[in-house]
C-alpha cells in the first residue's frame, strides 16, 4: 500500500533504477561515514598511557566521555525536531480526515459517463440519454436515492462563472460562483441538509421557468439579512428564481475553503452550455449494495451506449484518494521520526552504560560508604535525565523556529500546537529515561568488593 502511495505521488520513481553512479555514491558514503566515525576512536587509541593499561585501570579521558555526551545531545535535539514535526503532521492529518465534506459519502457509489459529440449532438439527445440513465439507475435493487450531477464533488473537475445578482450593482468585477448542474433527488442522495426552500422536482422541466439553488454561504455573502428564496440571479443568459438554500460543501480538498455556490437543474440549461460543459455525467447512487451497485451500474450505462468508457468508483475513495499525499508525507516524516528517536535511545543507553562502566570504582565507594541501591539508581537516572532534558530542550528552541515552515501544509492547528509542544518533550525524556534504566539499575548490583579491586 505504501508502494503505490509513493508512485502516486512521486511517478518519477517509476523511472528510477540501481546503475553504477548510484551504487558508486553508496560505497563513497558509506567508506566516508567509516572514515569520519572513526578518527575519534583513532585518535584517543593514539594516546594510550601504557602505563594505564599495565596497572589495569579503568579511567577514560574526561574529552572521550564530553565527545559521547555531545553526541548524544545532538541526537536527542534533532529526534525532538522531528518528533514535533511528526506530531504536528499527524494531528494536522487527523483533524483533516476528520474534517466534514458537507455531505454523508457512505455507502453512495458513483458512475462517469461521458456523452459522445457524434452520438448526442445536441441538447434533444442528451436529455434523453440522462432521463433514461438515470431512471434505470434509480430503479436498480438496493438503490435508495440516485441523482446526477455534472461536476462531482471530489470527481477533480469544476465550472466556475461570473453571476449576477437582480438588484445589486455593488458585486465585485472579480466575483465568481461555482456552477453545479444536478438533478432533482441530488441533495437527498448525498445527505446535503436544506436550510430552506424546496428541492428541484420534474416539473422543473426545460419549459419551466428557470430556478436554482444557492448554498448557504452564499445566501449569507449577499443577502445577510433576508431569505434568498424568491430572489433573482443569472450565470449565464436568462435570470433564475432561487427557490431554495442547501448547506455548505467542499469540492476538492477537505481543507479547502468554502466557495460560493449555484445549484442549476440539469434539464434547464442552456443548449450551448449542455454541449460543452454538461457532457459529463456523474451517476450518483445512495445503496448498502456498494461495490455489487457500482458494477452494475456500469452494466447498465454500457447496455444504453455500448461504446461509453464508464468509470465507477464510490465517494469514500474520492474523499481518500484527495488526501493521499498529506498521508505520504505524514508517513515519511514518521518513518524518519522513528529512525531519529531509535538512534537517540541507542546513544542514550550507550553512553550511560559505558559511564557506568568507567564509574565501577566510585559507586562501589558510595556503596561502602553506606550508599543505598536507591542512591545508585537515583544517581544515574539523574544524569540520564540531565542529558535528555538539555537536548530536548534545545530542540524545543529550534522547533519553535523551524515549525513555522509546516504552516503552509498543516491544517486545524497551529505550527506552535501548544499540546504538541508539551506532550512530544514529556515523552521523548520518559522513553530516555527507560533507555538508561538498564545500565543504571546494572550500577545498582556493583559489588563493592569486586569494583575496588579495580585499581
Amino acid at each position: 500500500m505504501t508502494h503505490g502511495i509513493a508512485l502516486a505521488n512521486m511517478p518519477e520513481l517509476l523511472h528510477a533504477q540501481i546503475d553504477g553512479s548510484v551504487a558508486a555514491f553508496v560505497a563513497l558514503a558509506v567508506l566516508l561515514c567509516g572514515a569520519l566515525f572513526g578518527l575519534g576512536p583513532a585518535r584517543n587509541a593514539s594516546r594510550i598511557n601504557f602505563h594505564d593499561v599495565l596497572s589495569g585501570a579503568t579511567r577514560s579521558s574526561t574529552g572521550t566521555i564530553g565527545a559521547q555526551q555531545a553526541l548524544v545531545f545532538t541526537e536527542v535535539a534533532l529526534a525532538s525536531v522531528l518528533l514535533i514535526g511528526c506530531a504536528l503532521m499527524l494531528r494536522s492529518f487527523a483533524a483533516l480526515v476528520h474534517e466534514s465534506p458537507g455531505f454523508a459519502a457512505e455507502n453512495v457509489v458513483t458512475a462517469d459517463a461521458v456523452l459522445s459529440k457524434d452520438r448526442y449532438p445536441d441538447k434533444p439527445q442528451i436529455l434523453a440519454f440522462y432521463e433514461s440513465a438515470l431512471g434505470r439507475v434509480r430503479a436498480l435493487p438496493g438503490v435508495n436515492l440516485a441523482a446526477a450531477i455534472t461536476h462531482l464533488p471530489f470527481g477533480g473537475n469544476s465550472w466556475g462563472n461570473s453571476f449576477d445578482v437582480e438588484g445589486r450593482d455593488d458585486i465585485a468585477e472579480g466575483d465568481s460562483a461555482q456552477i453545479r448542474p444536478v438533478s432533482s433527488g441530488y441533495f437527498a442522495t448525498l445527505g446535503i441538509p436544506l436550510k430552506s426552500g424546496r428541492d428541484f422536482n420534474e416539473q422543473d422541466n426545460e419549459k419551466a421557468p428557470g430556478v436554482a439553488i444557492v448554498n448557504e454561504l452564499m445566501a449569507k455573502r449577499y443577502w445577510p439579512n433576508e431569505s434568498p428564496v424568491g430572489r433573482r440571479l443569472r450565470y449565464y443568459g436568462d435570470w433564475l428564481t432561487i427557490v431554495g438554500v442547501c448547506g455548505d460543501t467542499k469540492h476538492a480538498a477537505l481543507d479547502e475553503s468554502v466557495s460560493g455556490t449555484i445549484y442549476a437543474h440539469y434539464p434547464q440549461l442552456p443548449a450551448d452550455v449542455m454541449q460543452f460543459v454538461a457532457r459529463d455525467l456523474n451517476f450518483v447512487a445512495r445503496s448498502p449494495r456498494g461495490v455489487a451497485v457500482a458494477g452494475e451500474m456500469r452494466s447498465l450505462l454500457r447496455a444504453l451506449d455500448p461504446i461509453m468508457v464508464v468509470k465507477v468508483n464510490t465517494l469514500d475513495t474520492l474523499i481518500r484518494d484527495s488526501v493521499a499525499q498529506p498521508r505520504f508525507r505524514t508517513s515519511l516524516i514518521a518513518i524518519f521520526s522513528i529512525f531519529a528517536l531509535t538512534l537517540a535511545c541507542l546513544g542514550i543507553y550507550g553512553v550511560i552504560a559505558y559511564l557506568v562502566t568507567q564509574r565501577y570504582k566510585e559507586i562501589g565507594i558510595r556503596l561502602a560508604l553506606g550508599a543505598t541501591r536507591a542512591n545508585i539508581l537515583q544517581l544515574i537516572l539523574g544524569r540520564t535525565f540531565k542529558l535528555a532534558a538539555l537536548g530536548v530542550l534545545a530542540g524545543l528552541v529550534a522547533a519553535f523556529f523551524l515549525s513555522r515552515f509546516l504552516s503552509s501544509i498543516l491544517f486545524g492547528i497551529t505550527p506552535h500546537d501548544l499540546v504538541t509542544f508539551i506532550a512530544v518533550p514529556g515523552c521523548l525524556i520518559v522513553i530516555a529515561l527507560l533507555a538508561g534504566y538498564l545500565p543504571a539499575r546494572r550500577a545498582t548490583r556493583v559489588d563493592p568488593v569486586t569494583s575496588l579491586r579495580c585499581e
